[in-house]
């Protein structure tokens, strides 16, 4: 029944490289590195639907705002931050204001409580191993509705219903658009927010994270 190897993690049982996924944003925690103390949001992606349904990525996305973070993550992390805002909504071309309304932030908290729940599609990537652990996948690019942006290739691909994809694909909604939730789960046309600026449309995070509770 067991042996030396049944307790490590087969890559057959990972999500193939280049796979296309619709995933749901959620942020399970800020965390802090050990290294250089800067701040960071520990992010878990699940698969909504295809034939990896309910699988998860998890990946860290750098409080772009802290300095304590190098300058490198920094300039990584805007990439996943500015897509999944653009995946959902909260930035639009269509405004090219949306784009600075959190420059005044001091942290990524304002940001962050705001694509909570966000979906997005992401090309899935597969990271090796170090020091001993198993592989594991990852994000290799992010998508985005936005036509000028090179994430919009791939989440073209995945709304195609000729591409191979990991889930289903679904009409590709226009950018500047909140993305929908599926129609059993019909959610209501939402008003501008107080500034113009388009609410993101959010899949429901069972419970809320702590990170997210304010302070008792």
């Amino acid at each position: 029944m067991f042996d030396v190897n049944s307790g490590k993690t087969s890559s057959s049982n990972l999500i193939p490289r280049g796979t296309l996924c619709e995933v749901m944003l959620n942020i399970k925690e800020v965390k802090n590195s050990k290294e250089t103390g800067g701040s960071y949001l520990n992010c878990e992606l699940t698969v909504l639907s295809g034939p990896f349904e309910k699988r998860k990525i998890f990946t860290l996305i750098p409080d772009v705002w802290d300095q304590r973070n190098s300058e490198k993550w920094r300039d990584m992390g805007k990439v996943p931050i500015v897509r999944l805002a653009e995946s959902c909504g909260l930035f639009t071309t269509a405004q090219p204001e949306s784009y600075a309304q959190f420059n005044g932030a001091t942290d990524i908290m304002p940001i962050a409580q705001r694509i909570q729940g966000a979906r997005v599609v992401i090309r899935v990537g597969l990271e090796k191993g170090k020091d001993g652990n198993q592989d594991k996948n990852s994000v290799d690019e992010w998508g985005t509705p936005r036509p000028d942006s090179d994430g919009n290739k791939i989440f073209k691909a995945y709304h195609t219903p000729t591409s191979a994809v990991g889930s289903i694909p679904a009409p590709a909604p226009s950018f500047g658009q909140p993305i929908q939730a599926p129609l059993q789960v019909q959610q209501p046309i939402q008003a501008p927010a107080p500034g113009g600026f388009v609410q993101p449309t959010q899949a429901p995070v069972q419970g809320t994270p702590s990170w997210l509770k304010p302070p008792q």
